[in-house]
């Protein structure tokens, strides 16, 4: 397979210039990890997770280690018995939305900065079907109208993909593209458009695993079609981009191999590899790397090139608790990601000490800092959903696991997430559905 590594270009020193602080112009933004939770009776709420360790933490954290040890502490996974974990109560809520809850399929992240709810066909509110989506801006943390569903939705949970500024849907017997244009006669100065794609030649129910090429125009697609097969689109439009070759926007089939991830892989230019959540079963919760596939590779191709597996199993390993599911979120530069893992803990477990070294702290530990970093800029007079109708009452049984690492190769070329990893638990609202623990929902805009 063909390395991107060193592949600069105007844009890449830009982006370089950028991250050492040479950039010119406006810096970037900085990001934050938000989730998405279904714990309201009318759909879901989204929360900020501050994933730095706070002052008054490490304080806790520094009382209870020995007198002499003041160094800043390591939360490695208690796992490996290094040291503790800290159980958290989440962050108010920022912004609630409607939807019909137990559907992490239909929350979708993109365009940069924005939320995309959109609901199955069948989705009523006093008895009418609801064509219409949620669209929020979560950095103005205002409600845009979203785009009009009927004429795309022809399968209840289409796999949805994002590239670049534009958001791409694959359905059994279509591939549609969602994007933004500029229109002056709306409010919010925002228009979708739809666009019909070449039809997948493939069924997208067998399809376990997907990619975007570093060139932002290149989706890769796998799965066992029969026998493991990857596809590959080019969706760049012919009329608006210039090349020397000519684009032939169509399904190819690059030969029996398939991505070594399940659900979405990220490209991370650090490592110059797709980085994805290990579907083999002897590696279940590791993390994967391989190379990225060129779009010019062909059927003779007969495996995915240069794996490699992490050193450390990132699910949790604590006999008491049990796995549900899992998402990975990537988070940008030095290769930085998030590992949400829905489990499930014994009732009383998290009140009480193990035997694996793990310290337990009790949710009013983090209250004030959790208003403190959720404050929510709209206030009750601006979002039109009332707090009355939530439920906070905590569930004692079920937690999400976040997991956040830095990836690298050591001096043994071995994928390794070093003395990175940092590990908190999140107790969760007893109205969270088990899909939403299935498949966490988290978008770091």
């Amino acid at each position: 397979m063909q390395s991107w590594k060193g592949k600069s270009n105007e844009e890449g020193a830009k982006v370089s210039r950028q991250r050492d602080g040479r950039g010119y112009g406006p810096k970037e933004k900085p990001r934050h990890l938000y989730l998405v939770l279904d714990d309201w009776s009318w759909g879901y709420s989204i929360r900020k997770i501050d994933l730095s360790f706070s002052d008054s933490i490490r304080k806790i954290y520094l009382s209870l280690c020995d007198d002499d040890d003041d160094s800043d502490p390591k939360l490695i996974p208690i796992d490996d018995g290094q040291t503790g974990a800290i159980y958290n109560g989440l962050p108010s809520a920022l912004i609630r939305f409607p939807g019909r809850r137990g559907e992490p399929k239909s929350i979708l992240g993109a365009f940069d900065n924005m939320i995309l709810a959109m609901q199955p066909l069948d989705y009523q509110v006093n008895n009418l079907v609801q064509h219409y989506s949620t669209a929020i801006d979560i950095r103005m943390r205002t409600y845009i109208d979203g785009p009009w569903q009927d004429t795309w939705q022809d399968v209840r949970n289409p796999i949805c993909i994002p590239v670049g500024g534009k958001l791409f849907f694959l359905g059994d017997d279509s591939f549609r593209m969602l994007c933004q244009s500029y229109d002056d006669t709306c409010i919010c100065n925002t228009a979708w458009v739809w666009s019909e794609l070449p039809k997948p030649i493939f069924q997208y129910e067998l399809v376990t695993s997907y990619a975007v090429h570093p060139d932002e125009r290149t989706i890769f697609v796998s799965g066992s079609f029969g026998v493991p097969t990857t596809f590959s689109i080019d969706t760049a439009d012919p009329a608006t981009f210039s090349s020397e070759e000519p684009i032939i926007r169509e399904w190819k089939q690059h030969g029996l191999w398939q991505l070594p991830f399940t659900g979405r892989g990220y490209f991370d230019p650090e490592l110059d590899a797709w980085i994805g959540l290990s579907t083999e079963l002897d590696t279940i919760g590791h993390i994967v790397s391989c190379d990225v596939a060129s779009p010019d590779s062909d059927r003779n191709q007969q495996q995915c090139s240069s794996l490699k597996f992490s050193k450390e199993r990132l699910f949790s390993e604590v006999p008491t608790q049990r796995h549900i599911g899992a998402t990975l979120v990537y988070m940008g530069g030095e290769s930085k990601f998030c590992l949400l893992e829905g489990i499930y803990i014994q009732a009383g477990i998290a009140d009480q000490p193990t035997g694996c070294g793990e310290m337990k702290f009790v949710d009013e530990l983090n209250e004030t800092e959790a208003d403190k970093y959720s404050a929510c800029e709209l206030d009750d007079e601006r979002n039109e959903f009332s707090d009355s109708e939530v439920n906070e009452e905590q569930d004692q049984k079920r937690f999400l696991r976040l997991t956040t690492f830095s990836l690298k190769y050591d001096m043994n070329g071995d994928l390794t997430t070093g003395n990175s990893r940092r590990v908190c638990y999140y107790s969760l609202p007893q109205e969270v559905t088990d899909p939403m623990l299935k498949y966490p929902v988290a978008f770091w805009i």
